[in-house]
């Protein structure tokens, strides 16, 4: 049996959703005026704002396909989403049992976006105290 060629599983594949790409974008920029802008450094303020964009933007995703997916996912999906944090372990559940049919994107997503978060509050517990005068 041969591998299938280079134009069938480019074919397959696609180039995957654009949408939720889009809307990381746009919700960064959102993000870094919303809830970054008392950080005294560039690279935090879009570290920040772009963390919470990815964490949104990767929970509205898997609603997306939750809610494709059938009415209990929905279900649950709509009920939770509302909740901090009982919004995340919900997403966490669908991304775990459904990672290798669609749930991979959205996951690496937000894991990307939790590792900003964790990165600009290390820098920001370790930045150096400023003089006393």
């Amino acid at each position: 049996m041969s591998p299938p060629a280079p134009e069938d599983s480019a074919l397959r594949s696609g180039s995957g959703p654009a949408l939720p790409w889009l809307c990381l974008g746009a919700t960064t920029a959102g993000a870094v005026e919303g809830f970054a802008r008392g950080l005294p450094a560039a690279i935090d303020r879009l570290l920040l704002g772009a963390g919470i964009a990815a964490v949104f933007t990767a929970l509205l995703w898997i609603a997306i396909l939750a809610a494709r997916r059938g009415r209990s996912w929905a279900l649950a999906i709509a009920l939770g989403i509302w909740i901090p944090y009982v919004n995340l372990l919900i997403a966490t559940h669908y991304a775990r049992r459904h990672w290798r049919e669609d749930a991979a994107g959205p996951g690496w997503l937000a894991l990307a976006g939790l590792l900003a978060q964790l990165l600009v509050s290390l820098r920001l517990l370790f930045a150096a105290p400023p003089p006393v005068a």
